[in-house]
């Protein structure tokens, strides 16, 4: 009797949505989100005076990041999310990263001038 052989395994194909996530990983776009996400539900705390806790109870941020991925995932094709993938995990790819991080994150300052100026307008006062 002849032994039985199994086929070769294939390796698990990766989703498409988790290679977006590894990349956004890669370049920092994962944290930006989570800390806008958590920048936004402190000020909705504040703003609201809802526990924070509860906030953070209902916006998950890993919920956040895979509902970006999931709908911006079709920007590259799985060979150039590959390819950027591939590279960015080298040294000389993080390397890039770091030094384009080393410019201060926007958003926080972004999310000011615009409440600012949304305060501006509906609540009157001087122009900044």
């Amino acid at each position: 009797m002849a032994a039985r052989h199994s086929p070769p395994r294939k390796e698990a194909k990766v989703d498409k949505t988790e290679k977006y996530i590894k990349l956004m990983e890669l370049t920092g776009i994962k944290e930006s989100i989570k800390r806008l996400v958590e920048y936004m539900l402190e000020e909705i705390s504040q703003a609201s005076g809802a526990p924070l806790d509860e906030l953070e109870k209902q916006i998950n941020t890993d919920d956040v990041v895979r509902a970006v991925a999931d709908k911006d995932k079709d920007i590259f094709t799985e060979e150039e999310l590959d390819a950027q993938i591939a590279f960015l995990g080298t040294p000389l790819g993080q390397s890039i990263i770091k030094k384009t991080d080393s410019v201060e994150d926007p958003v926080p300052a972004i999310a000011d001038y615009v409440r600012a100026k949304l305060d501006q307008y509906f609540l009157g006062g001087e122009p900044n």
